[in-house]
């Protein structure tokens, strides 16, 4: 179970001695034995008694410094590992129905703002990866002029498929020379394997060798 604190001082989610002692937070029993339900409001307040609560680590050592008396916590999304709670502390004991039902009703928009942010994190890694990726293909491309003629023959048929034996039948030379090309066309591109190479081709790679220089037949 995760816990967002609001209003938060200090970051307990960044603090190694916070997460040694969360197992202690008593929603974690009441959630086992069935007592929490998601979506509905619970107050720690309901689930253990002052006197369990001050004897604690949890509570000695971080709640009670920060003035916490009593949380009330909603579970807004669960899965087989993790649940995400909504959780506003209290410097004194006990809430009522009203503000239980508030909590209810924001709950629900709060999941879908942190799946939405969640997924905007996801869509940022990924156009980082593909601008990593074009910026890896734009300096391989450069490399281009760089190859032999034989070289960029033996770069064509490998984009049309080619394994390197046939490619060796197809321009009269041994698998190992054609192994010897790609060696020196994986340094001089940048691509660390033939995969890579393949991949990079399919990019756009193949389409600039055959119009920038005619290949050996």
């Amino acid at each position: 179970m995760t816990s967002l604190v609001a209003p938060s001082r200090a970051n307990l989610s960044e603090s190694p001695e916070f997460h040694a002692v969360f197992h202690q937070h008593p929603a974690h029993a009441a959630f086992r034995a069935g007592q929490i339900e998601l979506g509905k409001a619970t107050a720690v307040s309901d689930l253990a008694e002052p006197a369990a609560l001050r004897r604690l680590a949890l509570y000695v050592d971080f709640y009670r410094p920060r003035g916490t008396l009593d949380q009330l916590l909603c579970v807004a999304t669960l899965d087989r590992r993790h649940a995400n709670t909504l959780t506003f502390n209290r410097s004194r004991r006990g809430f009522g129905d009203r503000e239980r039902r508030i909590v209810e009703l924001i709950t629900p928009h709060w999941a879908q703002a942190m799946d939405r942010r969640a997924r905007i994190a996801a869509l940022t890694t990924s156009v980082r990866k593909l601008a990593r990726h074009t910026d890896r293909l734009d300096e391989a491309l450069t490399g281009l002029p760089s190859l032999t003629a034989s070289e960029r023959a033996v770069v064509d048929h490998l984009a049309n498929g080619l394994t390197d034996r046939e490619i060796a039948r197809s321009l009269t030379i041994s698998p190992r020379t054609v192994h010897k090309h790609l060696e020196n066309v994986y340094r001089k591109l940048g691509a660390g394997n033939r995969t890579s190479l393949v991949a990079m081709l399919h990019q756009g790679g193949a389409q600039t060798v055959r119009e920038r220089e005619p290949v050996l037949g």
